[in-house]
Protein backbone atom coordinates (compact mmCIF):
# COMPACT_ATOMS: atom_id res chain seq x y z
CA UNK A 1 0.00 0.00 0.00
CA UNK A 2 2.88 2.46 1.13
CA UNK A 3 4.50 1.84 -2.66
CA UNK A 4 1.56 2.16 -4.41
CA UNK A 5 0.96 5.65 -2.79
CA UNK A 6 4.48 6.39 -3.31
CA UNK A 7 4.30 5.70 -6.93
CA UNK A 8 0.68 7.90 -6.84
CA UNK A 9 2.76 10.81 -4.98
CA UNK A 10 5.97 10.49 -8.06
CA UNK A 11 3.46 10.58 -10.83
CA UNK A 12 1.48 13.74 -9.66
CA UNK A 13 4.93 15.46 -8.63
CA UNK A 14 6.28 14.92 -12.81
CA UNK A 15 2.68 15.81 -13.36
CA UNK A 16 3.15 19.12 -11.80
CA UNK A 17 6.51 19.32 -13.42
CA UNK A 18 5.71 19.06 -17.14
CA UNK A 19 2.75 21.75 -16.65
CA UNK A 20 4.73 24.51 -14.96
CA UNK A 21 7.16 23.56 -18.32
CA UNK A 22 4.53 23.59 -20.42
CA UNK A 23 3.30 26.96 -19.26
CA UNK A 24 6.94 28.20 -19.41
CA UNK A 25 7.08 26.81 -22.66
CA UNK A 26 3.98 28.56 -23.94
CA UNK A 27 4.76 31.71 -21.85
CA UNK A 28 8.40 32.02 -23.87
CA UNK A 29 6.67 30.83 -27.13
CA UNK A 30 4.64 34.17 -27.25
CA UNK A 31 8.00 36.16 -27.14
CA UNK A 32 8.70 38.42 -29.65
CA UNK A 33 11.15 40.40 -30.78
CA UNK A 34 11.96 42.86 -33.76
CA UNK A 35 12.74 40.05 -36.31
CA UNK A 36 9.78 38.30 -35.09
CA UNK A 37 7.28 41.17 -35.31
CA UNK A 38 8.77 42.19 -38.37
CA UNK A 39 8.35 38.36 -39.76
CA UNK A 40 4.51 38.55 -38.50
CA UNK A 41 3.58 41.64 -40.24
CA UNK A 42 1.76 42.82 -36.59
CA UNK A 43 3.17 45.25 -33.81
CA UNK A 44 0.70 44.52 -30.50
CA UNK A 45 0.24 47.10 -28.52
CA UNK A 46 -1.91 48.04 -25.36
CA UNK A 47 -2.84 51.69 -25.00
CA UNK A 48 -3.95 53.57 -22.28
CA UNK A 49 -8.01 54.32 -22.65
CA UNK A 50 -7.56 58.05 -23.31
CA UNK A 51 -6.32 61.65 -25.50
CA UNK A 52 -2.89 60.89 -24.26
CA UNK A 53 -3.25 57.17 -25.54
CA UNK A 54 -5.99 55.90 -27.97
CA UNK A 55 -9.61 56.39 -28.21
CA UNK A 56 -12.42 56.24 -30.54
CA UNK A 57 -14.71 58.44 -32.08
CA UNK A 58 -17.29 58.13 -34.64
CA UNK A 59 -15.36 54.69 -36.09
CA UNK A 60 -12.28 56.81 -36.12
CA UNK A 61 -9.29 56.35 -33.68
CA UNK A 62 -7.51 59.10 -32.89
CA UNK A 63 -4.95 60.42 -29.52
CA UNK A 64 -1.38 61.45 -29.07
CA UNK A 65 0.30 58.02 -28.33
CA UNK A 66 -1.82 55.84 -31.14
CA UNK A 67 -0.47 58.87 -33.95
CA UNK A 68 3.06 58.14 -32.77
CA UNK A 69 2.53 54.42 -32.51
CA UNK A 70 0.99 54.00 -35.87
CA UNK A 71 4.02 56.01 -37.24
CA UNK A 72 6.14 53.83 -35.64
CA UNK A 73 3.88 50.88 -37.17
CA UNK A 74 4.39 52.20 -40.77
CA UNK A 75 7.83 52.76 -40.41
CA UNK A 76 8.74 48.95 -40.19
CA UNK A 77 6.04 48.07 -42.29
CA UNK A 78 3.18 46.12 -40.28
CA UNK A 79 0.21 46.40 -39.07
CA UNK A 80 -1.26 47.88 -35.88
CA UNK A 81 -2.71 45.39 -33.47
CA UNK A 82 -4.33 47.65 -30.66
CA UNK A 83 -6.18 47.22 -27.30
CA UNK A 84 -7.52 49.77 -25.13
CA UNK A 85 -7.48 49.55 -21.27
CA UNK A 86 -8.48 51.43 -18.66
CA UNK A 87 -6.25 50.09 -15.70
CA UNK A 88 -2.17 51.55 -16.67
CA UNK A 89 -1.01 48.98 -14.00
CA UNK A 90 -3.23 45.69 -15.76
CA UNK A 91 -1.53 47.19 -19.19
CA UNK A 92 1.98 46.27 -17.61
CA UNK A 93 1.11 43.38 -16.37
CA UNK A 94 0.03 42.00 -19.52
CA UNK A 95 3.17 43.34 -21.25
CA UNK A 96 5.09 41.83 -18.63
CA UNK A 97 3.39 38.34 -19.87
CA UNK A 98 4.13 38.38 -23.18
CA UNK A 99 0.79 39.41 -24.68
CA UNK A 100 1.65 42.77 -25.81
CA UNK A 101 5.18 44.51 -27.64
CA UNK A 102 4.53 48.07 -26.47
CA UNK A 103 2.66 49.69 -23.91
CA UNK A 104 1.32 52.97 -24.45
CA UNK A 105 1.01 54.16 -20.83
CA UNK A 106 3.29 56.63 -19.69
CA UNK A 107 5.47 55.27 -17.07
CA UNK A 108 7.47 57.58 -14.50
CA UNK A 109 10.89 56.81 -15.24
CA UNK A 110 11.52 55.22 -11.65
CA UNK A 111 13.66 51.97 -10.77
CA UNK A 112 11.25 49.76 -10.01
CA UNK A 113 9.77 50.31 -13.55
CA UNK A 114 12.64 49.52 -14.88
CA UNK A 115 13.14 45.81 -13.00
CA UNK A 116 11.13 43.84 -15.59
CA UNK A 117 10.17 46.44 -18.14
CA UNK A 118 12.50 48.09 -21.01
CA UNK A 119 11.28 51.88 -20.40
CA UNK A 120 12.21 53.75 -24.02
CA UNK A 121 13.69 57.73 -24.19
CA UNK A 122 11.38 59.71 -21.96
CA UNK A 123 9.45 62.33 -24.24
CA UNK A 124 7.49 63.97 -21.82
CA UNK A 125 8.01 65.79 -18.72
CA UNK A 126 5.30 66.50 -16.17
CA UNK A 127 3.50 66.91 -12.83
CA UNK A 128 0.75 66.11 -11.28
CA UNK A 129 -1.94 68.80 -10.42
CA UNK A 130 -4.74 69.05 -8.24
CA UNK A 131 -8.22 69.54 -9.79
CA UNK A 132 -10.79 71.17 -8.09
CA UNK A 133 -13.77 73.41 -8.59
CA UNK A 134 -13.47 77.49 -7.90
CA UNK A 135 -16.83 77.88 -6.42
CA UNK A 136 -15.72 75.49 -3.84
CA UNK A 137 -16.43 76.78 -0.26
CA UNK A 138 -12.78 76.53 0.56
CA UNK A 139 -10.12 76.82 -2.76
CA UNK A 140 -7.17 74.38 -1.62
CA UNK A 141 -4.02 76.67 -2.41
CA UNK A 142 -1.80 74.44 -0.46
CA UNK A 143 -0.54 71.11 -0.37
CA UNK A 144 -1.07 70.68 3.94
CA UNK A 145 -4.57 72.13 3.11
CA UNK A 146 -5.92 68.73 2.01
CA UNK A 147 -5.48 67.47 5.17
CA UNK A 148 -8.64 65.04 5.66
CA UNK A 149 -10.11 65.82 2.16
CA UNK A 150 -11.03 63.40 -0.24
CA UNK A 151 -9.24 63.37 -3.86
CA UNK A 152 -10.62 60.83 -6.64
CA UNK A 153 -7.76 59.39 -8.90
CA UNK A 154 -7.28 56.60 -11.51
CA UNK A 155 -7.37 52.80 -10.03
CA UNK A 156 -3.72 51.69 -10.01
CA UNK A 157 -2.70 54.58 -10.86
CA UNK A 158 1.27 55.20 -11.16
CA UNK A 159 0.84 58.20 -8.07
CA UNK A 160 0.02 56.71 -5.25
CA UNK A 161 3.65 56.28 -3.86
CA UNK A 162 4.08 59.89 -4.48
CA UNK A 163 0.82 61.04 -2.78
CA UNK A 164 1.94 59.06 0.04
CA UNK A 165 4.85 60.57 0.41
CA UNK A 166 3.27 63.67 0.36
CA UNK A 167 0.74 62.61 3.36
CA UNK A 168 4.08 62.11 5.13
CA UNK A 169 5.25 65.44 4.04
CA UNK A 170 2.00 67.38 5.38
CA UNK A 171 2.26 65.35 8.37
CA UNK A 172 -1.49 64.46 7.85
CA UNK A 173 -3.98 62.19 6.13
CA UNK A 174 -5.56 63.05 2.85
CA UNK A 175 -7.50 60.43 1.54
CA UNK A 176 -7.12 59.18 -2.18
CA UNK A 177 -9.71 57.13 -3.47
CA UNK A 178 -9.13 55.06 -6.65
CA UNK A 179 -12.08 54.91 -8.81
CA UNK A 180 -12.81 51.34 -11.62
CA UNK A 181 -13.17 52.10 -15.32
CA UNK A 182 -12.56 55.71 -15.74
CA UNK A 183 -9.65 57.86 -17.14
CA UNK A 184 -8.47 61.28 -16.73
CA UNK A 185 -11.04 62.89 -19.06
CA UNK A 186 -14.28 60.93 -17.18
CA UNK A 187 -12.63 61.97 -14.06
CA UNK A 188 -12.41 66.00 -14.77
CA UNK A 189 -15.82 66.13 -16.27
CA UNK A 190 -16.84 64.47 -12.88
CA UNK A 191 -14.90 67.45 -10.61
CA UNK A 192 -16.78 70.00 -13.07
CA UNK A 193 -20.28 68.63 -12.73
CA UNK A 194 -19.83 68.23 -8.92
CA UNK A 195 -20.18 64.43 -8.91
CA UNK A 196 -16.86 64.44 -6.99
CA UNK A 197 -15.17 67.14 -5.31
CA UNK A 198 -11.54 66.92 -6.60
CA UNK A 199 -9.23 64.65 -8.44
CA UNK A 200 -5.32 65.01 -10.03
CA UNK A 201 -4.52 65.33 -13.72
CA UNK A 202 -0.95 66.00 -15.83
CA UNK A 203 0.17 69.39 -16.14
CA UNK A 204 0.42 68.40 -20.17
CA UNK A 205 -3.36 68.60 -19.83
CA UNK A 206 -4.18 71.54 -17.79
CA UNK A 207 -4.38 74.00 -20.86
CA UNK A 208 -6.67 71.91 -22.42
CA UNK A 209 -8.92 71.21 -19.74
CA UNK A 210 -8.61 74.81 -18.25
CA UNK A 211 -10.75 76.05 -21.77
CA UNK A 212 -13.13 73.01 -21.55
CA UNK A 213 -13.85 73.40 -17.92
CA UNK A 214 -12.94 77.09 -16.93
CA UNK A 215 -14.88 76.61 -13.81
CA UNK A 216 -12.20 74.46 -12.76
CA UNK A 217 -8.93 74.87 -11.00
CA UNK A 218 -5.55 73.40 -11.85
CA UNK A 219 -2.93 75.36 -10.06
CA UNK A 220 -1.40 73.47 -7.27
CA UNK A 221 1.44 70.76 -8.33
CA UNK A 222 1.08 67.27 -6.17
CA UNK A 223 4.24 66.43 -7.31
CA UNK A 224 7.49 67.27 -8.91
CA UNK A 225 8.10 67.36 -12.09
CA UNK A 226 9.26 63.99 -13.67
CA UNK A 227 10.09 62.02 -16.93
CA UNK A 228 7.78 60.06 -18.31
CA UNK A 229 7.99 56.71 -21.06
CA UNK A 230 6.42 54.13 -22.48
CA UNK A 231 7.54 50.49 -21.69
CA UNK A 232 8.60 47.45 -24.16
CA UNK A 233 8.85 43.94 -23.36
CA UNK A 234 11.63 43.18 -21.63
CA UNK A 235 12.37 40.41 -24.38
CA UNK A 236 12.49 42.69 -26.56
CA UNK A 237 15.51 45.41 -26.65
CA UNK A 238 15.81 45.00 -30.61
CA UNK A 239 12.22 46.35 -30.49
CA UNK A 240 12.96 48.95 -27.93
CA UNK A 241 16.28 50.54 -29.71
CA UNK A 242 14.31 50.12 -32.81
CA UNK A 243 11.47 52.42 -31.21
CA UNK A 244 14.04 55.52 -29.18
CA UNK A 245 15.81 55.82 -32.40
CA UNK A 246 12.17 56.04 -34.44
CA UNK A 247 11.44 58.56 -31.62
CA UNK A 248 14.50 60.86 -31.69
CA UNK A 249 14.03 61.36 -35.06
CA UNK A 250 10.43 61.73 -35.11
CA UNK A 251 10.38 64.42 -31.74
CA UNK A 252 12.84 66.61 -34.25
CA UNK A 253 9.86 66.37 -36.72
CA UNK A 254 7.38 69.13 -37.72
CA UNK A 255 4.35 66.23 -37.29
CA UNK A 256 5.44 65.22 -33.53
CA UNK A 257 5.47 68.98 -32.77
CA UNK A 258 1.99 69.22 -34.86
CA UNK A 259 0.26 66.41 -33.21
CA UNK A 260 1.93 68.29 -29.81
CA UNK A 261 -0.30 71.20 -30.54
CA UNK A 262 -3.02 69.28 -31.55
CA UNK A 263 -3.73 67.06 -28.38
CA UNK A 264 -1.80 69.62 -25.41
Amino acid sequence: MKIQIKTLIAILLLFAVAATLFGLFIKQGNVRNLPEIRKAGRLRVIADNSAMGFNMAQGSAYGFGYEIIKSFADSLGVELEISEIENPALALNRLKNNEFDIAIVFVPIVEKHRQDLILTNSFLSYRQMLVQNKNANKLVKKQYELAGDTVYIEQNSFYGERFENMIDEIADTVFFTELANVNVEKLVSMTARGEIGKTVCPEILVNKFAKQYPELDFSLPLSFLQQHAWAVNRNAPMLAKKFDEFLDNFIESTQYWELYQKYF
